[in-house]
Formats: structure tokens, sequence, C-alpha cells
């Protein structure tokens, strides 16, 4: 089952990364404004209460062309940025 799964999200990556339709980052980073909105909508509608290694493999699931490494690393930065934000205001 997990080999299968892991399978899938192989193929699925690899399309995304062939895939030209989606809305280009606004900086360097690599990320979309629609990878940006899947990964928004992930993480609110999959509990915080679930195992965080588990969460975030389903957060990836939903967000085109990314693995869960990424979506944890945006997650930090994002946080970092905001917690800057508030700092300097």
């Amino acid at each position: 089952m997990k080999a299968e799964a892991d399978a899938e999200r192989l193929e699925k990556k690899k399309a995304a990364a062939n895939a030209k339709t989606e809305t280009p980052a606004d900086s360097e980073d690599d990320w979309s404004i629609d990878q940006q909105k899947q990964m928004e909508t992930k993480m609110k509608e999959i509990p915080q209460t679930m195992a965080t290694k588990e969460r975030w493999i389903q957060i990836a699931d939903g967000v085109t062309g990314k693995t869960p490494k990424e979506c944890f690393t945006r997650y930090k930065e994002l946080v970092k940025k905001a917690k800057d934000a508030h700092q300097n205001a």
C-alpha cells in the first residue's frame, strides 16, 4: 500500500513539473500563487492534532508538485517572515 501511494505521489510530482499552467511565483523560491493557495487550504482541512509527519504528507498530497519537506519548509519560512514583520512594525 505505501509503495503504491509513494509511486502515485511521484507520478503526480513528475506530471506537475511538466505542467506549465500554474501562475508564476512572486519570489525566487518556486512557489506559484496556486500552490500557496493549495497549501493554505490543506492546512485548514487537515487537523493539527494529527501526527506531524502524516499531516505534512497529507498537506503535500494536495499541493501540486511539492513534497512534504518543501511544504513544511515553506510554512516555517512564512512564519519567520510574519514574526519578523510583526517585530519590525
